[in-house]
This record gives C-alpha cells, sequence and structure tokens, in this order.
C-alpha cells in the first residue's frame, strides 16, 4: 500500500522535472534581442517580417472607399 502512495508523488515530481528540463531546453534555444527603444523593436520586426500578400491592394481599396472631406479634421474636432 505503500508503493501507491508513494507512486503519484514520484509521477508528479517526473513531470515537473520533465516540464523544467524542457522549458530551460526551449529557454536556452531563444535568441534573445534586448532593444534600447520602442523604435529600434519596430525597425527590427519590419525588417524581419514581410506583410501578408494582398495588403497593398486591400489598403487601397479601404482609403478609395472613404469619402473625401472637404473639411479639415481640425475643423471637424472643433466644430467650426
Amino acid at each position: 500500500m505503500e508503493e501507491n502512495s508513494q507512486s503519484p508523488k514520484t509521477t508528479r515530481g517526473t513531470r515537473q522535472e520533465q516540464r523544467l528540463r524542457q522549458e530551460e531546453t526551449a529557454a536556452q534555444k531563444t535568441d534573445a534581442i534586448e532593444f534600447q527603444t520602442a523604435e529600434e523593436l519596430i525597425r527590427h520586426d519590419a525588417k524581419s517580417t514581410s506583410p501578408p500578400e494582398g495588403l497593398e491592394k486591400r489598403v487601397k481599396e479601404s482609403v478609395e472607399r472613404e469619402a473625401a472631406s472637404k473639411r479639415r479634421w481640425w475643423h471637424r474636432f472643433l466644430g467650426r
């Protein structure tokens, strides 16, 4: 009966050890880059990430659908 009571504890401990090993391995594989400013992060991301295909077309279509306003934004904002 003692063997059965120790088995779940041992299994739980083994699972925790395996999880810790996996986390340590994942942490070692990750190349961390530290950025001094948010702008550096954005520039790095822009260099390494390409926009999805068709994005340019969708943006152009969206802009064309917007009605051109004759009043300037700050006039509309201030109620002039």
